[in-house]
């Protein structure tokens, strides 16, 4: 966790995180690597396509829904992965 930068990380020492794209391959590699890596991840929000709302996604045991992109959706969110296509 050293290697992040100071002003993303929380005094939990935890991230918000989004990734724009969840459902798809590139996506799915996303969550699998913040997983893998033991990303310290505070809130995680998904984001897809219409088709994919409400989709449930597994992180770390819990299942997380998929939404879709809004004007504030980013709001809170310290890093977001995109991979949209």
């Amino acid at each position: 966790m050293s290697s992040l930068p100071a002003n993303l990380v929380s005094a939990t020492g935890t991230i918000n995180v989004g990734i724009v794209g969840a459902t798809g391959m590139v996506g799915e590699v996303f969550l699998s690597l913040l997983e893998e890596r033991k990303f310290p991840v505070r809130e995680l929000r998904l984001f897809a396509s219409q088709n994919s709302l409400g989709r449930p996604l597994k992180f770390q045991g819990q299942e997380v829904r998929v939404d879709t992109l809004s004007p504030e959706c980013f709001q809170g969110l310290d890093l977001v992965f995109f991979s949209s296509g």
